[in-house]
């Protein structure tokens, strides 16, 4: 097959490998949350209740890590659930539940097939794939919920205690992302 650009083919060659190197459509996007997001479960994972708000942040570390740093830091002695665990917070009695849980975002790449097809053609033979294909790629989150000894929900922006609860979870936060404290412990309890 006759070259149709002789003079700018190499800068054709070019265009079409940054092209489908870097152009992909996005069907479905993880949020990216900086430090932490005041949020209904059901528009990050459709296992949190849509009727609650949850305080998010993503979790960097491995799994599980946040369950270890609570059952360090803030679990009462010999409580190993997950869920309604009871905290004190001056005189104040609340129930924090918990969960590490998963959001997809997924992209498209539709540039890629097209330019292997104009590569193939080019050069008269099926060197290159040309189908469509779907990338997905997870983020951890942790999400927890709050709720009073009347199962008020505590993250709403009407509750009395709000500013309290949000105070302590940023501290959690903090100190478990800081990983220090944590750590430290760690190393601690593991020594013979």
């Amino acid at each position: 097959m006759q070259n149709l650009y002789p003079k700018h083919g190499a800068y054709f060659l070019l265009a079409i490998l940054l092209l489908s190197n870097t152009q992909c459509i996005p069907l479905k996007t993880a949020p990216t949350i900086a430090e932490y997001r005041i949020m209904q479960g059901k528009k990050l994972n459709k296992q949190l209740s849509k009727h609650k708000l949850y305080y998010v942040f993503e979790n960097h570390l491995e799994d599980f890590a946040f369950y270890d740093y609570l059952d360090t830091y803030h679990m009462p002695e010999d409580y190993h659930r997950y869920f309604n665990v009871p905290i004190q917070l001056g005189n104040d009695k609340f129930y924090i539940t918990f969960m590490e849980v998963e959001a997809k975002s997924k992209t498209l790449d539709l540039f890629s097939p097209l330019a292997n097809a104009m590569l193939n053609q080019a050069m008269g033979d099926e060197y290159f794939e040309t189908e469509s294909k779907i990338h997905e790629k997870y983020k951890t989150y942790i999400a927890i919920h709050v709720h009073d000894v009347n199962v008020s929900d505590c993250l709403r922006p009407n509750s009395l205690f709000r500013v309290k609860v949000l105070k302590y979870l940023s501290h959690i936060r903090k100190q478990y992302q800081n990983g220090n404290g944590y750590k430290k412990n760690l190393f601690r309890t593991q020594r013979p």
